[in-house]
């Protein structure tokens, strides 16, 4: 129908790839290959050197690039299923950060959830709270007589 009546978005429906080994009932591991992403052609750095090559996964979203170079079916799922395979399934028991909140995650956990749990921590007038030993959290005392 896009190649008879046209419509929004033309090129990327049009030239859509669909190059699964059975199309009609594609692999689990090829959709996620194809959602991750990969490099279409050499990637290179500002100083030339060739950070992935053509054919190759994406390691996450910070690869991808506006200049068709790349492609992924959607970028937050980018890092899901690197050169070194299926991020996913993985889990272990180590906590680098030694925080105690969430070992075992795989690759869809931020980077950055201390952030997301510092902003959590606040009291109800912004105060964060004060890190302890065993890394729990003491709420700073709140004033309820004071009024905005």
């Amino acid at each position: 129908m896009y190649r008879k009546e046209g419509g929004a978005f033309f090129d990327p429906i049009v030239n859509l790839a669909w190059n699964y080994t059975n199309p009609a009932s594609p692999k689990p591991e090829e959709l996620a290959k194809d959602m991750n992403g990969w490099a279409l052609a050499d990637l290179k750095d500002e100083s030339g050197a060739i950070t992935l090559r053509a054919g190759q996964l994406l390691d996450g979203f910070a690869q991808l690039r506006d200049d068709g170079t790349t492609s992924s079916g959607c970028w937050i799922f980018s890092g899901c299923y690197t050169e070194q395979g299926n991020q996913m399934a993985r889990r272990d028991t180590t906590d680098p950060r030694e925080q105690g909140i969430a070992p075992n995650w795989a690759w869809a956990w931020p980077a950055n959830r201390r952030i997301l749990y510092n902003r959590a921590s606040a009291d109800v007038a912004g105060k964060p709270g004060t890190r302890q030993a065993d890394h729990s959290m003491e709420r700073q005392p709140v004033d309820r007589h004071r009024r905005s």
